[in-house]
Formats: C-alpha cells, structure tokens, sequence
C-alpha cells in the first residue's frame, strides 16, 4: 500500500484474518474429536447409559451420560462458532476492500476514472429521476381535474379554486418543460426527448368559460404527452442506471482482485 496508515491498517485487518482463519480451523478441529468420541460413545455403552430418563429409570452409568452430553454440547457450540465465522470474515473483508478501494483511487489512474465516471452517471441519473417524478405529479394532478371536470364547484372559495387551476397547471407544464430540457443537455442525441413533444408542455389551458368537453379533450391530449415523456425519460434514467451497474462491477473486481492478490502473499483463504 502506498502511506503507513494504509499499511498499519491493512497489516491488523490481515492479522485479523488470519486470527478467524485459525479459529476455524481450531472449531473444526474441534467438533470433528466430539463426534469421533460421540461416535465411540455409542459404540461401546448401553443405550440407558446415554439418556437421562433411562439412566434414571433403569440405573444406567451417570459418567457415560455426563461425558455424551458434554460431547453433544461441544458439537453443538463449535457449530454455531463455525456458524458465525464467515459473517465475522465478511466484515473484515469488507474493511478491507474500503482500505484497497482508497489506495486504488489515489494511486490507479484506471481506478480513478471509473469512480470519476460513476459520480457523472449517478447525477445524471438523479437528474433524470426527479424529471421523472415532476412529470408524474404533474400528470397525475392533470389526471384528477380531468376527471373532476362534471362536479361543479360549490362555494365561493370552490369557485376560485377552479378558477386558479388552469394557470396553476400552466405554470406546473413549465417546470415540467424545464426538467425535461435538463435531461435533454445530459443525454445523448439518440436519447433527447423530441422538440415537438417539449414545445407541447408550453400551453395555455382553458379556463372554466370554456365547455366541459373542450377542456377535458386539451387536459387528456396532455396526459398522453407527458405519459410519452415520463416514458423517455424514465428510459434515459434506465441507461444511466445500466452503465451504473457496468462500472460498480469493474470497480470491484478492480478491488477484489488487488485484495485476493494480498491474501494469497500472506498465505489466506482467497474468496
């Protein structure tokens, strides 16, 4: 590694290891003399001298009870250690790979412009997530005036509201327009949503002197153009997504086959 504090660290967490890797084979060790003398055990006692309530009942030997069950006890204990010794690895490894992921990513150039990459990829996919999700709100609220159009208001305050709801969703299309032209400048040119559907989201929506069937007719022709935007964007977002996952999986090969190098210097499991 290439600073001390790399290298201190990397020598306890191997040292850590190695620690695990003795204690498994120790465990095992372990548990295979119990079973070996549980095996001899029943080979050469009587079946009321290996269970209480027979050795009770029928003056079994107390000492061959005793001696099986702290044989079975023993198995059972070296199992569960066995158990949770691979969790307790995995931890270390883990730390591990943080360690060779740092060093990589101040010192392999390669290393560096994956994580470079990844940060671009995720913002663009964020920018693509929250277009996507001003679009839905959008549509959705576009969806309930739709269908709400045949209750007439009732009230003054009703009344107003009703009123005020074409310009509020005039001026919610813009912000809508103003996401998608963000995902526009961050995707490819095979990727753009297309300018007739962009230049649709700038309207102007009727207002409640026009007929019910007019509005209703100018409120769904709107749901289709964003249901026809939700579904580029989303796809764009689907692709930052993807290259996301391409370069998640280099990097960490990148790291494990620096760490699987480590472990086979230092004479440790390789997994």
């Amino acid at each position: 590694m290439s600073d001390s504090w790399s290298d201190d660290r990397v020598s306890q967490l191997l040292d850590r290891l190695k620690t695990l890797d003795e204690l498994r084979g120790n465990a095992d060790a372990a548990r295979g003399e119990a079973e070996a003398r549980i095996a001899k055990i029943k080979s050469e006692t009587r079946v009321k001298d290996r269970h209480l309530w027979l050795l009770l009942w029928a003056n079994g030997d107390r000492a061959v009870y005793d001696e099986y069950r702290s044989m079975r006890d023993e198995v059972k204990h070296r199992r569960q250690q066995i158990a949770r010794l691979p969790h307790s690895r995995q931890m270390v490894l883990g730390e591990l790979d943080r360690v060779i992921a740092d060093d990589l990513e101040q010192n392999d150039p390669d290393y560096l412009g994956i994580v470079i990459e990844q940060r671009k990829v995720r913002q663009k996919k964020e920018v693509c997530h929250h277009a996507l999700n001003v679009v839905l709100r959008t549509r959705e609220k576009i969806t309930s005036v739709s269908a709400s159009l045949r209750v007439r208001p009732n009230g003054k305050a009703a009344v107003a509201a009703a009123r005020r709801e074409p310009g509020e969703i005039s001026a919610q299309l813009k912000v809508v327009q103003e996401k998608v032209k963000e995902v526009n400048r961050i995707v490819g040119s095979r990727d753009l949503v297309n300018g007739g559907l962009v230049k649709r989201l700038n309207m102007t929506f009727l207002g409640t002197e026009f007929g019910h069937d007019e509005r209703k007719k100018q409120l769904d022709d709107t749901v289709r153009t964003l249901n026809e935007v939700a579904r580029k964007v989303e796809a764009s977002g689907d692709k930052f997504e993807k290259r996301l996952r391409e370069l998640e999986k280099d990097r960490r090969q990148r790291v494990k086959a620096k760490r699987d190098r480590l472990l086979s210097m230092h004479g440790l499991t390789v997994t």
